[in-house]
């Protein structure tokens, strides 16, 4: 319980600090880098506690760390660790390798990041599907340097990015998560090791 509230502080702090950054310098896909992030922490956590429901509970940690911080004014990113959280715990559940289970956690966490702001500023803030839309079709254009009207290349451009960064968290998480599993291990050894010789 101490490993899951730690990395749901950290996920918050990240959120808080690295976020405002990114998303003052305006950086391309700034959404994808923290939900990389949080999807490395997710990945991380499941590692040393193996049991469904924590990467849920962490998110949960870490959105009302977020609300204490910061109130209702980052309501919508709160709604969006949530979720991402959700949508990680699912790709958790499935029943296949964990290695491959982590790869789609990662792919499922990433969409949740492609689809926020359909559904969260267009449906729950109401500024409507349509002007959302318009907007992501507007931004891609621009960052791939597309005319508006080829709304079917922006899309599977967009998604295609989403997803290959989704597959890397799962790489990466799992690959970082054996290493410190092993590191933790070394040192245990060690210790014991140690203790052995002192007694």
């Amino acid at each position: 319980m101490i490993l899951i509230a730690l990395l749901g502080a950290l996920w918050a702090a990240t959120e808080m600090h690295v976020g405002v950054l990114l998303h003052l310098i305006k950086l391309p896909f700034a959404g994808i880098l923290l939900t990389f992030f949080g999807i490395l922490i997710l990945l991380v956590e499941r590692t040393f506690v193996p049991h469904r429901g924590t990467a849920i509970l962490t998110g949960l940690i870490a959105s009302l760390s977020t609300f204490l911080f910061l109130g209702a004014l980052v309501i919508y990113p709160i709604i969006g660790m949530v979720m991402e959280s959700v949508c990680v715990e699912i790709g958790l559940a499935l029943p296949f390798s964990d290695r491959t289970d982590f790869q789609i956690a990662g792919v499922f966490g990433m969409l949740w990041s492609f689809f926020h702001p359909f559904i969260v500023q267009g449906i729950i803030a109401g500024l409507g599907l349509f002007k959302i839309y318009s907007i992501v079709v507007e931004k891609g254009a621009r960052l791939f340097h597309l005319a508006p009207q080829q709304v079917v290349l922006i899309l599977v451009l967009l998604l295609s990015v989403f997803v290959v960064a989704g597959l890397l968290a799962g790489v990466v998480g799992w690959n970082l998560s054996n290493r410190l599993r092993q590191m933790v291990s070394y040192a245990w050894i060690g210790e014991k090791s140690l203790n052995k010789r002192t007694v």
